[in-house]
């Protein structure tokens, strides 16, 4: 009896399903390259939500400017604008890309040079509690193409 006990533990084991990932994972993460003279610069990544609800980006932190804000770019009057958002959602079970001419993260005000080749810390702070450390190493302005 304890032979059948034990091979069915061994049995229920390996038919569970694989744990299911939870919370949210940052992948692509890159920095554009800017000398301080430029003042500003971007941060871009794809954020992937595991979560069964959706979670939100309440804002960040970067060491190497003074003010970093959530951003869009978006086309209004036949022109290209920039504008701060409060909140950046990543959907539940989804995902949220940032990039060059949409979404991103804005550096403003910049304390340092930015130099292709060096890698920093984007802090993304989550509605949830959560605080996010990205590294993000710095690429050459065309890496993305515009912003």
């Amino acid at each position: 009896m304890k032979r059948l006990s034990v091979l069915a533990v061994i049995l229920l084991a390996a038919c569970s399903p694989k744990p299911q990932k939870t919370g949210v994972e940052v992948s692509n993460a890159w920095i554009k390259a800017a000398p301080v003279a430029m003042k500003t610069s971007a941060g871009f990544m794809v954020l992937q939500n595991h979560n069964a609800r959706p979670e939100k980006i309440l804002s960040a932190e970067f060491s190497a400017s003074n003010v970093v804000e959530l951003h869009e770019m978006l086309y209004e009057n036949d022109m290209m604008k920039m504008r701060k958002m409060d909140a950046m959602v990543i959907p539940a079970k989804g995902s949220l890309v940032l990039e060059p001419g949409g979404l991103h993260v804005m550096f403003i005000d910049l304390k340092q040079d930015l130099k292709e080749g060096e890698t920093y810390d984007i802090t993304l702070n989550l509605e949830s509690g959560q605080k996010l450390v990205v590294p993000a190493p710095v690429k050459p302005y065309s890496h993305g193409g515009m912003h």
